[in-house]
């Protein structure tokens, strides 16, 4: 008689979404957005900064209590492609306004491409309420809005 090695999984050791409490909160959290239509969360518009390549602002999180929930802070950089010349490369970050512990943050000139400069930036108000546009310089005239 010959017997192989045989593989057996027990699955009451895995927890499934709805035995996670991140899990439970999330599903509720996009369940009340969808349901709402509304945003979860509005750029402060007392606290945006242009400098240089990057806008900076504080993204306040609509749901919360008053002071519930700090400030998250968000990092909007335009640069250019250091070969070509071209613009249109947006790098976006969300870092936590006070965290909890130093988090890991890739350097400029990440690993993804290295060859990239910072670009002129021009921030303008649009005549739609609440709205801002982003304008690299030229050549090309990439916006964000």
């Amino acid at each position: 008689v010959f017997t192989g090695p045989s593989l057996a999984v027990d699955k009451s050791k895995f927890r499934t979404c709805s035995q996670g409490s991140f899990c439970r909160r999330y599903l509720k959290y996009v369940a009340h957005i969808k349901q709402t239509g509304e945003f979860a969360h509005v750029i402060d518009a007392d606290s945006v900064e242009l400098s240089g390549h990057t806008l900076r602002a504080k993204l306040l999180h609509l749901q919360a209590a008053e002071n519930s929930v700090p400030p998250l802070l968000l990092e909007v950089s335009l640069l250019r492609d250091a070969v070509r010349g071209h613009c249109g490369i947006v790098r976006i970050r969300v870092l936590e306004g006070v965290a909890a512990s130093q988090r890991f943050r890739l350097p400029e000139g990440d690993v993804v491409v290295a060859d990239l400069i910072p670009d002129s930036v021009v921030l303008s108000e649009l005549e739609s309420p609440g709205g801002s546009l982003l304008t690299a310089g030229p050549p090309g005239q990439c916006t964000v809005s």
